[in-house]
């Protein structure tokens, strides 16, 4: 038997009508207004005040992603389906989003002085490399939806890239509402959760790695 479409859903229909498989194209029309959004500065561990002990530079390079996740588009998953959200953007690719949220969540953090990844050699102690696994809404039958963001990480010692320490981190954030500012709200306060982390992790580890 056919539902009949309810409000909400008809109009999430309206924005996810972009809808595309991973790595797939979508070409919007030259006359659609397109609302660009960015990521707010995410909340770091605060930093140890008093600490004598010099900055461990570690250099941050650009998370690996694929598909989807390697565009500025936002993207949402509608019944195990990978579709973005039409007349809306990033306001830059998420690979270089999250390189640059890493990087100041980093410095802000204490204890690490970051490197450009592409600069890194002969300045930089440790390497951080990343893996952008998921950054998207999960919209349920109940159109209620949840943000998730999943950052695999490596930190490699240099010059040899010896591997020092592996980790996933994850954050969630309920996404009350189907518009393009409520979806990346959610996202934002999920990924923010995993870079807080992170930091941390990474914290902790350059500095076992210092006195090792």
């Amino acid at each position: 038997m056919r539902r009949a479409l309810s409000p909400a859903a008809v109009r999430l229909a309206a924005w996810l009508s972009g809808a595309w498989l991973l790595g797939a194209c979508v070409t919007l029309p030259e006359a659609q207004q397109v609302e660009s959004f960015r990521l707010s500065a995410p909340a770091t561990p605060a930093a140890q005040t008093g600490a004598t002990a010099r900055a461990v530079p570690v250099a941050v390079e650009q998370p690996i992603a694929q598909g989807a996740l390697a565009t500025d588009r936002i993207v949402v998953i509608v019944d195990d389906r990978v579709q973005v959200v039409s007349g809306a953007r990033w306001d830059e690719r998420m690979p270089e989003m999250l390189n640059r949220q890493i990087a100041r969540a980093l410095q802000a953090g204490g204890g690490v002085d970051v490197v450009d990844g592409a600069q890194r050699a002969g300045r930089a102690d440790f390497a951080l490399v990343t893996v952008l696994e998921s950054m998207h809404v999960a919209i349920g039958d109940d159109l209620r939806g949840e943000a998730r963001t999943e950052i695999g990480a490596r930190l490699v010692r240099l010059p040899g890239r010896d591997i020092v320490a592996t980790s996933i981190f994850s954050g969630t954030a309920p996404a009350p509402s189907d518009d393009p500012a409520s979806l990346t709200r959610a996202i934002d306060a999920a990924t923010s959760a995993a870079i807080r982390d992170l930091v941390g992790w990474v914290g902790a580890q350059v500095g076992a790695g210092r006195s090792s």
